[in-house]
């Protein structure tokens, strides 16, 4: 194509929402490590999680929300 490309890039807390919902360790400890040296932030995170496609089981939300519980002991559970 003569056409320059247009990249999409996914953002990085939509990426870790990602791996969390895919819920395999190393995944998680992918998360963490974004979590630890601050690239991503907890309350996005969360906030994100709340934010999954309706056909996701909502159990992947609660998993994903308790989770993030270990990081800021559920200070920044979005409220229901």
């Amino acid at each position: 194509s003569s056409s320059p490309a247009e990249p999409w890039f996914l953002e990085c807390h939509d990426l870790a929402v990602s791996k969390l919902a895919a819920h395999r360790e190393k995944d998680r400890a992918f998360v963490r490590a974004l979590i630890v040296t601050g690239m991503v932030d907890v309350a996005v995170l969360r906030r994100r999680a709340t934010m999954l496609a309706e056909e996701v089981d909502a159990r992947v939300e609660r998993r994903i929300q308790g989770w993030l519980d270990f990081f800021d002991g559920g200070a920044g559970r979005p409220l229901r």
